[in-house]
């Protein structure tokens, strides 16, 4: 198996690198990553190379690719300050760059195109939802004009080692960790987050990587989400911080009211989330957050 990653050095990347097999031959792109290179020299069969999305002349040809997993992305709460800059990096990440790299590729078996849940958020103008309606349509085009097969992934919330420091699971996490006592929070605490451990995502992506499944939107998900003020509750319950009480205020960044379904996953792949909330987030303690 040849597998390029576009964002090889992202969250997801980097667990998947520590997971797909040996034998495999990855060539993972990495950008503003300080430890990437570090991360990867344990991994012989790992090849990085720089890839900077914004210098459309400077990507490369990537010859022929077996799978193509495209993870390039920055979140609505991952943002540099300048909301011109940073919108116009969520278009050439979610929506450009998928047409970009596969104009580079000779030849591939399926590009996986990452998108998001946020596709389901009804009345969501947000420049990050327009990108990855943006991006979804791309790709569908480019596999019709460059005849390769492809499959949209939709995730819902993935939690786990070198999960990006925006994010309310590492947030919630390393607040209790440093016993924190209060906390603040956008919304009303009752807004929903899905509960995905990493290394059950990372099973079901290998197993769509491996498939012959094409052509196909998908959503990935446990399906049993739960409020955020649940999930600080478990969370202190695994940190051992009894004291740690949240504050809400304003808009949260994502107002989920809905539960998404796995069925067409499980039919699709034969395979479903096994690590139940409170046993992730113990070994992710267990393994210090990274």
């Amino acid at each position: 198996m040849k597998l390029l990653l576009i964002g090889g050095s992202s969250f997801i990347g980097k667990n998947l690198i520590e997971n797909v097999p040996a034998a495999w031959e990855i060539e993972a792109s990495y950008c503003h990553s300080k430890d990437f290179l570090k991360f990867v020299s344990k991994f012989p069969n790992v090849k990085p190379f720089y890839l900077d999305l914004t210098e459309v002349n400077q990507i490369p040809e990537f010859g022929e690719i077996d799978v193509v997993v495209y993870l390039a992305g920055i979140g609505p709460g991952q943002i540099t300050g300048n909301t011109e800059n940073d919108n116009n990096l969520m278009y050439r990440l979610h929506s450009e760059g998928p047409s970009l790299v596969a104009k580079k590729v000779q030849s591939c078996r399926q590009f996986i195109y990452m998108s998001s849940g946020v596709f389901y958020l009804e009345n969501d103008n947000s420049v990050y939802r327009k990108s990855r309606l943006l991006g979804e349509a791309n790709i569908q085009a480019s596999a019709m004009v460059n005849h390769f097969s492809y499959l949209i992934i939709r995730n819902m919330e993935i939690f786990g080692p070198y999960m990006a420091k925006h994010k309310i699971y590492r947030r919630l996490c390393e607040a209790c960790c440093l016993k924190l006592e209060k906390f603040a929070i956008n919304g009303d605490g009752n807004n929903l987050v899905d509960t995905m451990y990493i290394d059950d995502y990372i099973k079901i992506l290998l197993k769509i990587i491996n498939s012959d499944i094409t052509d196909e939107i998908i959503p990935v998900c446990k399906s049993q989400p739960v409020t955020i003020k649940v999930l600080a509750k478990v969370v202190t319950e695994v940190f051992s911080n009894p004291e740690f009480t949240l504050f809400f205020n304003g808009n949260p960044t994502e107002n989920t009211r809905f539960v998404l379904d796995n069925t067409k996953m499980i039919d699709l792949f034969g395979i479903q989330p096994e690590t139940s909330l409170k046993e992730g987030l113990q070994k992710w303690k267990d393994r210090g957050l990274p």
